[in-house]
């Protein structure tokens, strides 16, 4: 499992961004709550990760905060809850009735 990456961001995408770590590009799903936080590409980032096994995939998800991560766990406990398309409202956003999507491409 990878739990955690520290690199350089070479690519931002609308959902999801590419991180450099000694060579080794890594696609990282992330919700616009993180994005906005993400440093522009050519800089350094760290992202707490969650791994996601499937038969015919193995996708990371970011997230900047602890937070974040832990209501994203929360979320795809719940058996409804794929882990690809949960939408939840993180702690900043519920009390400004923003919602933040994991929407990546399938």
């Amino acid at each position: 499992m990878i739990a955690r990456l520290s690199g350089i961001v070479l690519e931002k995408r609308e959902d999801a961004a590419v991180l450099d770590v000694q060579g080794v590009g890594y696609l990282v799903h992330l919700s616009l709550q993180s994005m906005a936080h993400m440093p522009p590409e050519g800089a350094r980032a760290q992202l707490r990760c969650h791994t996601h096994v499937r038969e015919d995939a193995l996708q990371l998800f970011g997230f900047v905060s602890s937070e974040e991560e832990e209501l994203f766990r929360l979320l795809i406990a719940v058996s409804s809850v794929r882990s690809g398309s949960a939408e939840f409202r993180t702690p900043s956003a519920v009390t400004h009735g923003r919602s933040c999507r994991h929407s990546p491409p399938f």
